[in-house]
């Protein structure tokens, strides 16, 4: 008798005959689902950070943007109140002065100064027919009378031209360093807008807000056009929200992320928004879900075709890669050309500048002096020794006023090199540094080592030279009054970069003070400092920027100082 079996009889191969599909076809399905799940959770953590990388870089744009374009005239704002009229008791001569400065700089609406009493004692434009306007009550006056260094002005209507301006003013201080005015100057808000709506790289889905320093809407994306329309209590609400440094608001329009910071000391905060929030529910509503979860079934149940097809899908991904990065890569030459013609025309008008302080600001001066010392030699007998001593204080003035042009033109001329880098030795420059300087040397019976083994370097040998010579001219002058100077010039290596320092025994630097010293004009005690005007070691951290260096300071009070700076090393070269 043939006997009939039944697959649960057959051991073990009726199980898996009987219950293997069903396996298989779970195994797959818990393959297909972890494989989605782990693709999924990926993605979406990309995506997610991709949103808050975009919020920043949108923020951190447009900051920047707004800052490089006060930065662009707070050098020219600077220099020309360091300059012998706005300076000098005479300060209506300075119309003239403004007007040259309104012509040479046509995206400037005006330069104008006012006194410590609140009133405008001079103009690039003319005054309006009821005469110069009252500014004792103005914000920035009493901000800048009451200590402020600086003041960014919101927009306004400007009071001699009448046009919509922003701009910025700084303080003048007298000898004692008492408030005496201050000088301002203000630009078309249109130009800022202009360069609001297409300088600044934010990716598509953010949008920008900022507001000034009483928090209403200077400057908004088009995507953010509907907070005008909202309720007041509402908006209120919204922008009281933005005081966080990022986070999320509600409105009637929808939920919004957003990142923000203070611009100038807090006068304006700019805000970047990105619809949100963006969790899981709204990924799934992207549908990128979708084909992880369908790709595995077909890849793990027709894994032949799968192959091929994957193959030549990665073929074209990578060209559409490719073609996305080369986009990418044209549109960021285009900026950076855009970039580069505008620091162009940046540096085209600081020049212009640097020239209008070499003739226009020096012959003033050259006739102050000139007729001083007429005024000496043909009345000096008639004079009392109050008389003598007002001619040698006009004279000092002009003096100085004329070495802080110098000083000014020497700053902007560093590191403009007019010969061809080349492998130099700093041990030679830096002698020939002190030799320049011999008549200090020998004045203070300093004692000066320079150290012979210092490596090769590849630059310039003037900006070596400068940075040797004004490093060495400030330990000389700044020396402790009760011990000789010391001076030693030497470098070591460490991690991989070699350390140049000159080194002294001066009366030393208070930490708080370490990075003013390399600020423009920037000195101590004004007062009681040596003769100078605080350009030289703005000249050495301008050298040292140049070749991608640092340059700080180590120093105790009344031990002496160490500045250290770092630069590229020749490799692979010799002197022709």
């Amino acid at each position: 008798m043939i006997r009939r079996y039944r697959f649960e009889e057959m051991e073990p191969m009726g199980r898996f005959l009987r219950y293997g599909p069903s396996m298989a076809i779970a195994m797959i399905l818990l393959m297909a689902i972890g494989y989605a799940g782990v693709v999924v959770a990926v993605d979406y953590n990309a995506r997610h950070s991709a949103v808050s990388r975009d919020l920043r870089e949108g923020l951190d744009d447009f900051a920047s943007a707004t800052r490089s374009y006060f930065r662009s005239y707070e050098a020219v704002v600077t220099a020309v109140s360091e300059s012998d009229c706005v300076r000098s008791r005479g300060r209506h001569a300075c119309g003239g002065l403004f007007e040259r400065l309104n012509r040479r700089f046509p995206d400037v609406v005006n330069f104008a100064g006012i006194d410590r009493d609140g009133r405008f004692f001079a103009s690039g434009q003319p005054f309006p027919p009821s005469g110069p306007p009252d500014a004792s009550a103005r914000p920035f006056f009493t901000a800048l009378a009451g200590g402020g260094t600086l003041y960014v002005m919101d927009p306004h209507t400007g009071p001699v031209t009448g046009e919509t301006v922003v701009g910025f003013t700084v303080p003048l201080r007298d000898d004692s360093g008492v408030f005496d005015g201050a000088i301002g100057i203000s630009t078309r808000f249109s130009e800022l807008q202009t360069q609001w709506e297409g300088g600044h790289r934010a990716a598509a889905d953010i949008a920008i807000l900022l507001l000034d320093r009483d928090r209403r809407v200077i400057f908004a994306s088009p995507e953010l056009a509907f907070l005008g329309g909202l309720p007041e209590a509402e908006r209120v609400r919204v922008i009281a929200e933005l005081a966080q440094p990022e986070g999320s608001v509600v409105t009637s329009e929808g939920t919004w992320l957003f990142m923000a910071e203070d611009l100038f000391d807090g006068a304006w905060r700019v805000a970047a928004f990105h619809p949100g929030p963006y969790l899981l529910l709204e990924y799934l509503k992207d549908g990128g879900v979708f084909p992880y979860l369908l790709l595995p079934i077909i890849l793990l149940g027709a894994f032949g075709f799968v192959m091929v097809h994957r193959d030549w899908r990665s073929v074209r991904g990578l060209e559409d890669r490719i073609a996305d990065r080369t986009a990418e890569l044209d549109a960021t030459n285009q900026e950076l050309r855009l970039s580069l013609r505008k620091l162009a025309r940046r540096n085209d008008e600081l020049n212009m500048f640097a020239t209008v302080s070499s003739h226009d600001l020096r012959e003033p001066l050259r006739a102050v002096s000139t007729f001083v010392s007429m005024i000496e030699r043909r009345y000096g007998e008639l004079l009392d020794v109050d008389g003598r001593a007002y001619i040698g204080f006009a004279r000092d003035g002009a003096n100085r006023a004329n070495r802080v042009i110098l000083d000014l033109l020497a700053y902007t001329e560093a590191g403009h090199c007019a010969v061809e880098p080349r492998v130099v030795a700093p041990s030679e420059v830096a002698a020939r540094a002190v030799g320049d300087l011999g008549d200090l040397v020998a004045k203070t019976n300093a004692d000066i080592v320079i150290d012979p083994a210092m490596p090769p370097l590849f630059l310039c040998e003037e900006d070596l030279l400068l940075l040797f010579l004004h490093l060495t001219d400030n330990a000389l002058k700044h020396r402790h009054p009760e011990r000789r100077p010391t001076i030693r010039i030497s470098a070591w290596q460490n991690d991989g970069e070699w350390i140049f320092c000159v080194e002294d025994s001066g009366a030393g630097i208070e930490p708080q003070y370490f990075d003013k010293v390399f600020v423009l004009f920037q000195r101590l005690d004004p007062r009681n400092a040596p003769e100078g005007s605080g350009v030289g070691l703005t000249i050495c951290g301008k050298i040292v920027d140049k070749y991608g260096g640092r340059i700080w300071i180590e120093s105790e009070p009344g031990s002496g100082s160490r500045f250290l700076f770092t630069l590229p090393e020749a490799r692979e070269a010799s002197p022709a």
